[in-house]
């Protein structure tokens, strides 16, 4: 990097310092400075291409029997380098820290691995590109920190957001916790014994073993860079910024992508960009869009990504419903124009398809009867409070339920008709574990747990898996189509995330569009309906799709 590029980054970390914290922000600068490393880790930046396609799996996805004694990280490695090396382009590796709760999202140790899955030399031996979660919400509640809050530490003394007491009902401080938005109806504050025998109400916005990080002390900005220049030196190529729009809390607001909050993710952009350029920021905000895409910033200082969280729910809606208007009225209003900022596309993910993007583009009787059709199908719903009414926050099923059909070919039709339309849609893909190969419900997994989100969160056994995946039938059908449409897509430059984009008038029901690069022009077209279609000289048959490329 150059003397005047470094400067520029300097200078603009300390004008997101003094945004952030005043008086005290040039202090702080002095010392985030001490803890960045002297010179940047290698890695060359690049342009993501159609070569990119990502591989989102749990590190425990596979595993062994006991008795031959492999690491699941290194057994989901050796499945990748047979099946899927030359499709994808990387893995987003879900989890690996240990943790004690929502599927490794109560993290209690943040630059460990969990010795149950792996270790360190074991998330590095994986080839190609890496995305590593950056949880930075919240943490476990037996993460040392929140432990040495606990014991009255003076370094983690305000660590977290805390109450000596809890609000009265009705009191000023209870009428402004009323405004927070939360997507869990669980207690907002969590009640704790300290060692000094007080209590303390501690803030938890995803639950009570999650409890939240204060960034209003400048303290725990210091420890999470640390924690991101140790990710960067571990072979991180991609940063999640999980449940980005919670990370600043103000009493009196929504508490919801607060100006502050953006300021942080520009505070950590410019850090990356200043230690490790090769690293692209990506967040994580289930929101309705215009929210969610406001991460972009100015489409130079946030997120290089943003989790595209309307794409899957609209796609299920339209091919539940035969229609393809609100997916048409979406994307007319979508702005493809940036050369440095694009979508990462998925149909579901390990949490479940959220809902709250639907809000505002359907009405709630339209989500209400979706949701009912998606409970139909042995779906679960999770809920989050809104005021004093409960709102559907996430559907809690397999993508290949969610598209259930009792005749097996047009099951299989309708999960490839999604895939496609999704890998075609401008952006980065990244396909779910269980979406490559049509998992379907795991109610065992619910059962035994009673999390919703482990109805789609089944671990497998090697030998399951391969032979799931060898035998003819739904599953090897869905794995092995899936993959030729991915090899597919990385022969084209159309697909190139920057490509142009153009949305072609259609009857309800058919979604076509074009993308360009260059002199070279693909058509896609997608019947979203059970019936027959013809368009543009095209044969559709029920969920059929057509790709020229």
């Amino acid at each position: 990097m150059s003397q005047s590029s470094e400067d520029n980054i300097s200078k603009l970390i300390l004008s997101y310092l003094n945004a952030l914290y005043g008086s005290e922000g040039p202090e702080v600068f002095e010392r985030l400075k001490e803890i960045l490393p002297k010179s940047p880790v290698e890695g060359t930046r690049r342009t993501p291409d159609e070569k990119d396609v990502l591989l989102i799996s749990y590190p425990g996805q596979i595993r062994t029997s006991a008795s031959e004694n492999e690491k699941p990280l290194v057994v989901l490695n050796k499945f990748y380098s047979e099946f899927l090396t030359g499709v994808f382009a990387g893995t987003h590796l879900l989890p690996f820290y240990p943790s004690t709760s929502d599927g490794g999202f109560a993290v209690s140790a943040y630059k460990q691995v969990d010795p149950d899955v792996g270790d360190w030399s074991d998330i590095r031996d994986f080839s190609g590109d890496l995305m590593f979660d950056a949880i930075f919400n919240h943490t476990s509640s037996q993460h040392p920190w929140f432990q040495g809050f606990l014991r009255g530490e003076e370094e983690f003394t305000n660590f977290y957001h805390s109450f000596d007491e809890r609000p009265e009902m009705g009191s000023e401080k209870d009428h402004e916790l009323s405004f927070v938005t939360r997507p869990r109806d669980t207690a907002l504050l969590q009640e704790f014994d300290t060692s000094s025998g007080d209590k303390k109400f501690v803030w938890a916005t995803f639950g009570p073993d999650q409890l939240d990080l204060n960034f209003q002390n400048p303290e725990v900005l210091l420890h999470c860079i640390t924690v991101l220049i140790y990710y960067v030196t571990n072979g991180m190529t991609y940063v999640r910024i999980d449940a980005v729009p919670f990370l600043w809390k103000e009493l009196g607001t929504n508490c919801m992508s607060h100006p502050k909050t953006h300021t942080l993710v520009k505070l950590f952009r410019s850090v990356l960009d200043w230690i490790a350029p090769q690293v692209q920021l990506i967040t994580e905000s289930n929101v309705p869009h215009e929210e969610n895409i406001s991460y972009f910033g100015d489409h130079k200082d946030e997120a290089q990504l943003v989790y595209n969280f309307s794409l899957a729910p609209l796609i299920l809606y339209g091919i539940t419903e035969g229609s393809t208007k609100y997916l048409k009225n979406w994307i007319s209003g979508l702005d493809f124009t940036s050369r440095t900022t694009t979508y990462f596309n998925f149909t579901s993910t390990h949490d479940g398809i959220g809902m709250r993007p639907l809000e505002g583009v359907l009405t709630d009787e339209e989500i209400d009867a979706f949701v009912e059709k998606m409970e139909s199908k042995k779906g679960l719903v999770s809920y989050r409070t809104l005021g004093h009414v409960k709102r559907p926050y996430e559907l809690n099923i397999t993508w290949a339920s969610a598209m259930a059909e009792e005749d097996e070919d047009l099951h299989v039709q309708k999960i490839l008709c999604s895939y496609a339309l999704c890998f075609a849609f401008p952006g980065v893909p990244g396909v779910y574990f269980h979406n490559l190969v049509g998992t379907l419900n795991d109610y065992a997994g619910y059962e035994r747990t009673q999390h919703r989100r482990d109805i789609n969160r089944k671990e497998f056994d090697d030998l399951e898996l391969r032979k799931l995946i060898s035998e003819e039938g739904f599953h090897k059908t869905v794995f092995d189509s899936t993959l030729e449409l991915l090899r597919l897509r990385k022969e084209s430059p159309v697909f190139q995330p920057f490509s142009k984009f153009k949305l072609l008038d259609s009857p309800d029901g058919i979604l076509g569009f074009t993308r360009t690069h260059d002199l070279l022009t693909g058509r896609f077209y997608f019947n979203l309906t059970s019936t027959p279609q013809s368009y543009n000289g095209v044969e559709l048959k029920p969920y059929g799709f057509y790709w020229e490329i």
